[in-house]
Protein backbone atom coordinates (compact mmCIF):
# COMPACT_ATOMS: atom_id res chain seq x y z
CA UNK A 1 0.00 0.00 0.00
CA UNK A 2 1.19 3.06 -0.59
CA UNK A 3 2.09 6.32 2.08
CA UNK A 4 -1.31 8.46 2.80
CA UNK A 5 0.81 11.41 4.25
CA UNK A 6 0.64 13.60 1.90
CA UNK A 7 -1.03 16.83 0.78
CA UNK A 8 -4.02 15.85 -2.00
CA UNK A 9 -3.90 19.25 -3.61
CA UNK A 10 -7.18 19.38 -4.05
CA UNK A 11 -8.25 23.71 -4.02
CA UNK A 12 -11.62 24.85 -2.28
CA UNK A 13 -13.44 25.66 -5.52
CA UNK A 14 -13.83 21.74 -6.46
CA UNK A 15 -16.45 21.73 -3.21
CA UNK A 16 -18.88 23.97 -4.76
CA UNK A 17 -22.60 22.98 -5.75
CA UNK A 18 -21.90 22.86 -9.57
CA UNK A 19 -19.09 20.53 -9.09
CA UNK A 20 -21.07 18.39 -7.10
CA UNK A 21 -23.95 18.23 -9.42
CA UNK A 22 -21.71 16.75 -11.99
CA UNK A 23 -18.77 14.95 -9.70
CA UNK A 24 -21.65 13.08 -6.53
CA UNK A 25 -19.74 10.59 -4.90
CA UNK A 26 -17.29 10.10 -7.45
CA UNK A 27 -15.62 12.69 -5.94
CA UNK A 28 -13.70 10.25 -3.77
CA UNK A 29 -12.52 8.49 -6.71
CA UNK A 30 -11.30 11.99 -7.90
CA UNK A 31 -9.69 12.96 -4.97
CA UNK A 32 -7.81 9.72 -4.78
CA UNK A 33 -6.94 10.23 -8.58
CA UNK A 34 -5.28 13.82 -7.24
CA UNK A 35 -3.85 12.44 -4.44
CA UNK A 36 -1.94 10.14 -6.61
CA UNK A 37 -0.79 12.82 -9.17
CA UNK A 38 3.23 12.61 -9.35
CA UNK A 39 3.51 15.56 -12.17
CA UNK A 40 1.64 17.23 -14.55
CA UNK A 41 2.30 19.24 -17.68
CA UNK A 42 0.61 21.83 -19.20
CA UNK A 43 -2.70 21.64 -16.93
CA UNK A 44 -2.74 17.66 -17.51
CA UNK A 45 -1.83 15.60 -14.35
CA UNK A 46 -0.74 12.60 -14.63
CA UNK A 47 -1.56 9.53 -11.80
CA UNK A 48 1.30 7.72 -10.98
CA UNK A 49 2.93 9.23 -13.63
CA UNK A 50 1.38 7.70 -16.61
CA UNK A 51 2.19 4.12 -15.57
CA UNK A 52 -0.90 1.80 -16.07
CA UNK A 53 -3.06 1.14 -12.80
CA UNK A 54 -6.47 -1.44 -12.14
CA UNK A 55 -9.24 -1.15 -10.48
CA UNK A 56 -8.52 -4.05 -7.95
CA UNK A 57 -5.38 -2.04 -6.90
CA UNK A 58 -7.42 1.39 -6.24
CA UNK A 59 -10.24 -1.03 -4.28
CA UNK A 60 -7.34 -2.56 -2.22
CA UNK A 61 -6.23 1.03 -1.18
CA UNK A 62 -9.15 2.81 -0.83
CA UNK A 63 -11.89 -0.08 -0.12
CA UNK A 64 -14.42 0.81 -2.57
CA UNK A 65 -15.76 -1.67 -4.74
CA UNK A 66 -14.59 -2.03 -8.06
CA UNK A 67 -17.64 -1.64 -9.92
CA UNK A 68 -17.94 1.48 -8.03
CA UNK A 69 -15.06 2.75 -8.65
CA UNK A 70 -15.32 1.49 -12.71
CA UNK A 71 -18.70 3.88 -12.20
CA UNK A 72 -17.39 6.95 -11.01
CA UNK A 73 -14.80 6.81 -13.29
CA UNK A 74 -16.82 6.79 -15.92
CA UNK A 75 -19.01 9.72 -14.17
CA UNK A 76 -15.61 11.56 -14.42
CA UNK A 77 -15.07 11.00 -17.91
CA UNK A 78 -18.12 12.15 -19.17
CA UNK A 79 -17.87 15.19 -16.86
CA UNK A 80 -14.64 16.09 -17.84
CA UNK A 81 -12.45 15.90 -15.09
CA UNK A 82 -10.20 12.79 -16.33
CA UNK A 83 -8.80 11.24 -19.43
CA UNK A 84 -8.42 7.41 -20.07
CA UNK A 85 -6.96 5.21 -21.91
CA UNK A 86 -7.09 0.93 -21.60
CA UNK A 87 -3.94 -0.66 -21.88
CA UNK A 88 -3.07 -4.48 -21.24
CA UNK A 89 -2.13 -3.89 -18.08
CA UNK A 90 -5.10 -1.82 -16.37
CA UNK A 91 -6.02 2.13 -17.27
CA UNK A 92 -3.79 5.05 -17.83
CA UNK A 93 -5.52 7.77 -16.13
CA UNK A 94 -4.65 12.19 -16.84
CA UNK A 95 -6.45 14.45 -14.94
CA UNK A 96 -7.96 17.55 -17.01
CA UNK A 97 -7.25 21.07 -15.57
CA UNK A 98 -4.89 19.74 -13.02
CA UNK A 99 -3.76 22.46 -10.30
CA UNK A 100 -1.43 19.56 -7.32
CA UNK A 101 1.77 21.60 -8.50
CA UNK A 102 2.30 24.95 -10.00
CA UNK A 103 1.65 25.88 -13.20
CA UNK A 104 4.70 26.58 -15.16
CA UNK A 105 5.81 30.42 -15.24
CA UNK A 106 4.29 30.49 -12.08
CA UNK A 107 7.28 29.64 -9.60
CA UNK A 108 6.32 29.81 -5.68
CA UNK A 109 4.78 32.17 -4.26
CA UNK A 110 6.88 34.83 -2.89
CA UNK A 111 6.42 36.47 0.46
CA UNK A 112 7.79 39.74 1.05
CA UNK A 113 10.67 39.57 3.46
CA UNK A 114 10.89 35.89 2.48
CA UNK A 115 9.74 32.69 4.63
CA UNK A 116 12.99 33.41 7.28
CA UNK A 117 11.37 36.82 8.48
CA UNK A 118 7.75 34.46 8.83
CA UNK A 119 9.94 31.96 10.53
CA UNK A 120 11.97 34.20 12.98
CA UNK A 121 8.96 36.22 13.29
CA UNK A 122 7.84 34.29 17.04
CA UNK A 123 4.18 33.87 18.14
CA UNK A 124 1.58 35.35 16.65
CA UNK A 125 -1.62 36.62 17.71
CA UNK A 126 -4.65 34.64 15.95
CA UNK A 127 -7.44 35.40 18.48
CA UNK A 128 -9.72 38.07 17.99
CA UNK A 129 -9.86 40.40 20.81
CA UNK A 130 -11.83 43.43 18.92
CA UNK A 131 -9.69 46.09 19.42
CA UNK A 132 -8.11 45.66 16.02
CA UNK A 133 -9.57 43.85 12.91
CA UNK A 134 -8.97 40.55 11.77
CA UNK A 135 -6.06 40.15 8.79
CA UNK A 136 -7.14 39.08 5.59
CA UNK A 137 -4.94 36.26 5.63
Amino acid sequence: MRGKDFSTGLRGGLFEKQHYARMGQSIWLYGWLVLRQTNQRDGIGFVLGGTPITYREIEEETGFNCRTLERWMRDLRRAGYVETDVVPAGIVVRITKAKKFPQSGEGPRRVEGGVRRIAEGGARNCVVDGREPPSQQ
